[in-house]
């Protein structure tokens, strides 16, 4: 279900032709890390939680929450009669792009997705970033080992 989800979230992310990098969310972007192995736009998909449900014959139902973070290399000005100002706008309008683009996304194990909230983060990476949430529906089938007390 995880890598399901993860790949249609990346897959999603890399057809778009401003995206320079897609991948999962390991913590790569620091302050204590100068070197960055990516281009920028980079974005990062998390799946942040999964609470789950027991169902009936060993399926379990949960809501997934999944991150999109994305970071930008832009530090232009936006002030009123600024020279880049439009340029540096362009970074609003990929976050608008991608959050449309990953709604109502779907998979054999995951229902619709649908943003939930989005977070500015720049003060936290020092360099502009932004944290899109979206949520769905996930299942799985669990195989347990039959346990019998005595």
């Amino acid at each position: 279900m995880r890598k399901e989800l993860h790949n249609a979230f990346a897959a999603k992310l890399d057809s778009n032709a401003q995206v320079k990098w897609a991948d999962m969310w390991k913590n790569q972007v620091t302050k204590a890390r100068n070197k960055y192995p990516f281009n920028y736009p980079a974005t990062f998909v998390s799946i942040r939680s999964v609470p789950w449900q027991d169902m009936t014959f060993n399926v379990k139902e949960g809501t997934a929450t999944v991150d999109v973070y994305v970071f930008f290399d832009k530090y232009g000005d936006t002030f009123e009669g600024a020279s880049d100002k439009a340029n540096s706008l362009l970074m609003l309008d990929l976050l608008d792009t991608l959050a449309n683009d990953l709604h109502w996304l779907t998979g054999d194990s995951f229902g619709e997705t649908t943003q939930i909230g989005e977070e500015d983060l720049t003060d936290r990476y020092d360099r502009p970033a932004h944290r899109l949430t979206f949520q769905c529906q996930v299942g799985k089938r669990i195989t347990p080992t039959v346990h019998v007390s005595n």
